[in-house]
């Protein structure tokens, strides 16, 4: 019988609500994806600014989570499960946002922690073909936090969230000694695994990995990469919006989302990286999924 899922990432540069089917074929499971949704509600403008959700970054998210119990009934789902990261982490009223929105809407939001988030993450890319015999350095940039994963033989070795993001960057709220500590961290952890290949997810490297042609899971190049922030950066921030056809929430942070791929490969000294084009909540969908299998 088939299963439908439903997850909701609410991360700092935007709010993303996952629909799947789950079927299986030759006794293996297959994840149809039936809608996703991104939701511009950038949580990272109020609190890296001011410490704390406004009201209005409130009612939206309240209005968003009306909207996915609507759906969750017109998808037919059996089980759901959301999820949030930095913005609402380092919030002051994180946790009296969503004790709101669970008692208005009946929807349960978990804050988690960067390793949990880097675990979920795992879960996600470990499903796309990978070799599981080579060794990674994984790399998911969000709007408020950066999660590094060292990978090898499909376990994940070390790993470690930085409060680095393109949002704090964008809105100058970024501590210039956190990208000191994440190359000292790379830079210790690299001899013991050697890693030869990145992987990046995040709604950033998912675009520059489109905008440099790269297709079928081939490897998108350090130089490549750096090639096409160069071509970006001719721009302002309007003409990525009208003439390369950005949409507003990406055209801002594309740029400084970019080098801190750019910079963990360099770090790293790795040439290249793979983008499985996954995400946080594929991952909760993942999880959800081995889940269930355990309890039946």
């Amino acid at each position: 019988m088939n299963e439908r899922f439903a997850a909701i990432d609410i991360g700092s540069n935007g709010v993303r609500l996952l629909f799947i089917e789950i079927y299986h074929y030759n006794n293996e499971p297959v994840f149809k994806k039936l809608e996703l949704i991104r939701l511009p509600i950038r949580l990272g403008d109020d609190v890296f600014n001011y410490g704390k959700i406004s009201e209005t970054k409130f009612r939206k998210l309240r209005s968003m989570a009306l909207s996915f119990k609507s759906l969750m009934h017109v998808f037919d789902i059996t089980n759901y499960k959301a999820c949030a990261t930095s913005a609402m982490r380092d919030a002051e009223n994180g946790s009296v946002i969503i004790n709101h929105i669970f008692e208005e809407t009946g929807i349960k939001i978990d804050i988690i922690e960067g390793e949990e988030e880097a675990s979920i993450l795992f879960d996600a890319i470990f499903e796309t073909p990978i070799d599981k015999n080579q060794s990674y350095l994984f790399v998911d940039v969000g709007g408020g936090s950066t999660e590094v994963t060292f990978l090898e033989k499909g376990k994940r070795k070390e790993w470690r969230s930085f409060n680095m993001g393109t949002v704090r960057l964008k809105e100058g709220k970024q501590d210039e000694k956190v990208l000191k500590e994440m190359k000292s961290w790379i830079e210790e952890h690299c001899p013991k695994y050697n890693p030869e290949i990145a992987i990046g997810t995040g709604g950033n490297i998912n675009r520059l990995y489109k905008m440099s042609d790269q297709k079928n899971y081939s490897l998108l190049s350090r130089k490549e990469l750096k090639e096409t922030l160069e071509e970006l950066e001719k721009y302002t921030i309007d003409e990525l919006k009208n003439k390369i056809g950005l949409k507003p929430h990406r055209a801002d942070v594309i740029i400084p989302g970019g080098y801190i791929y750019h910079n963990v490969m360099k770090f790293a000294n790795i040439k290249n990286i793979f983008v499985p084009k996954v995400g946080l909540a594929d991952g909760i969908i993942i999880r959800m999924y081995k889940e269930a299998l355990k309890q039946k």
